[in-house]
């Protein structure tokens, strides 16, 4: 990375930044090759600098560059790049002058100049592109796009570091051009899928249809992929989903072997799944990288703080060590410690070869008899025991003694709802209350099944749910359950929709508690083939006994 001289004089009204460059960036620069770029190519990093922002134009072509690189400083649009070399994740710096890209050439390649003196030109891999066949109207509407101008400035910030952000304004094309400028780089090349994030299910359709069309290829290349709906195949390449998908795709392969890159778009609204997704991210980049199939993380916004990024050391690198733990024990005798939870994540101490975990950790927990806070010991997350075996064998053989998930947490580790919801499924196996739990659970899991009454109507009919037989003692769930019950014996009889309007239930919540209930049914069948469980639309109210 270059140092960026921040003392140029103004032109015409315009600041502009002057980056002196080497011979070798010189010629790279002139080569212009924008779509001839290596896919997965990663350079090494100056240890010095640990990330560069490069704000460009969208507006008007940039200057042809001279001996001095001028860029000119437009809000519009923002690249930042943040350094994620495994080096810096970790906290070491020493091989960080190491070039982590060099390979022995092949035969009938030029070996990489070896001198004293500096070398002329970069030795790089072959480039890779792919051919694109757009029909005409669209080649027209993309160039009207401000991003499309910044292409090449993009493409090489991506290819030569493996954590991107880029802030654009609203409308500029991010969302649809950036899946088309990797697609067209080779990035879906040998199998790989570029995944695009999404946290709205219809941007997710949405985005993919556009780009499908742009691209003129079919729902198998570039498909969706959400809850209870998708069209992803064995052949798909570009695939937008939403948070919570690639989530449980973690689940089962920690480090998303098929994919090549991932693209986080609409950062800065900051659900859960995005700030679980960007935690396990960082942790997933320096592993793929350590394997030799880097993996791409791109960061996208209209209106992020670039610079909660930026300058968040904790996500990206770990402080070099300072304490006296870090220290080599004496010879001839063993290092024993004890530590906290700090050790899970934070710290990496060197040589450690056995790890005992208590399975247990202290939680700050509010009680509402005393109105204060207080730490209470609970038992750890699967996660976290995971982490916490990960500290052993770093540098050598180890183990680690730990409990292990009893059956009943590997069977709720199974349902895609809350933890207590899922236990609420297996415990109730035991009392013959299955099938009910199932409609209850599926209805607590949506918001707004019953309508707020709006109108004296309205009223009585809320009231006489939650006013007759058990549902007067048992409270909600009981409500929730005749109100399923009753929605899918109606559904049964293609009278829903009048029976929905007549009650003062919301059919859309009807529907979801119904695709719910079929994807419960069979993860338990799944489990379980001699239950044999099925989503009965004459379901029996349980009686005083159940």
């Amino acid at each position: 990375m270059l140092p960026v001289d921040t003392t140029a004089p103004k032109v015409d009204g315009t600041e502009e930044i002057s980056t002196p460059i080497d011979d070798c960036a010189e010629n790279q620069i002139k080569n212009d090759r924008s779509r001839e770029t290596p896919a997965g190519n990663v350079s090494s990093q100056n240890a010095d600098v640990h990330w560069e922002t490069v704000i460009v134009n969208v507006d008007k072509p940039r200057r042809k560059r001279r001996q001095s690189v001028k860029t000119r400083i437009k809000p519009e649009f923002e690249v930042t790049v943040i350094d994620s070399s495994p080096n810096l994740l970790n906290g070491n710096s020493d091989d960080l002058s190491k070039d982590k890209n060099t390979r022995s050439p092949s035969a009938d390649e030029d070996p990489p100049n070896t001198d004293d003196k500096p070398a002329k030109y970069t030795w790089r891999k072959p480039a890779t592109y792919v051919t694109v066949d757009r029909l005409k109207e669209i080649q027209e509407s993309r160039l009207k796009l401000p991003i499309l101008a910044e292409e090449q400035a993009i493409m090489e910030t991506i290819n030569d570091n493996q954590i991107v952000i880029i802030a654009g304004e609203t409308g500029s094309g991010k969302t649809t051009q950036v899946p088309q400028f990797l697609y067209e780089a080779g990035y879906t090349k040998n199998g790989k899928i570029i995944g695009v994030t999404e946290p709205r299910r219809v941007a997710a359709i949405s985005m993919s249809k556009r780009v499908g069309e742009e691209l003129n290829l079919s729902s198998d290349k570039v498909s969706y992929l959400i809850r209870f709906e998708g069209n992803a195949t064995p052949e798909t390449e570009i695939k937008f989903m939403t948070d919570g998908v690639l989530l449980k795709e973690i689940q089962g392969d920690f480090l998303l072997s098929k994919y090549s890159v991932i693209i986080l778009d609409e950062a800065h609204e900051r659900s859960v799944y995005t700030d679980i997704l960007m935690g396990l991210l960082s942790r997933i980049v320096p592993l793929r990288h350590k394997r030799s199939d880097p993996l791409k993380l791109i960061v996208m916004s209209a209106t992020l703080r670039v610079e909660d990024f930026v300058e968040n050391k904790h996500l990206f690198k770990t402080p070099p060590p300072v304490i006296k733990v870090f220290a080599p024990p004496p010879e001839g005798t063993r290092l024993c410690i004890i530590a906290t939870n700090v050790a899970e994540t934070s710290l990496t101490i060197p040589g450690v070869k056995y790890v005992v975990d208590s399975g247990k950790v202290k939680t700050k927990l509010y009680d509402k008899l005393t109105g204060v806070s207080a730490f209470d010991v609970t038992w750890t997350s699967k996660a976290a025991a995971n982490q916490r075996a990960g500290r052993a064998g770093r540098t050598g053989p180890g183990h680690c003694y730990s409990g292990k998930l009893t059956r009943l947490g590997e069977s709720m580790a199974r349902f895609p709802v809350a933890p207590r919801f899922a236990k609420m499924l297996c415990l109730s196996h035991q009392h013959g209350l299955l099938e009910y739990t199932v409609a209850i659970v599926a209805a607590m899991s949506v918001q707004e099944v019953l309508l707020e009454a709006e109108k004296q109507g309205a009223r009585v009919s809320r009231a006489k749910w939650a006013g007759q037989g058990n549902s007067l003692l048992l409270g909600d769930a009981m409500v929730l359950l005749r109100a399923v019950g009753a929605a899918e014996y109606a559904n049964s009889q293609n009278e829903l929709a009048e029976f929905c309007n007549e009650n003062n239930i919301r059919q859309k919540a009807v529907i979801e508690v119904r695709k719910i209930r079929l994807q419960l049914t069979n993860e338990i069948n799944l489990l379980n083939r001699e239950l044999d469980l099925i989503v009965n639309p004459q379901m029996t109210p349980p009686d005083v006994t159940q």
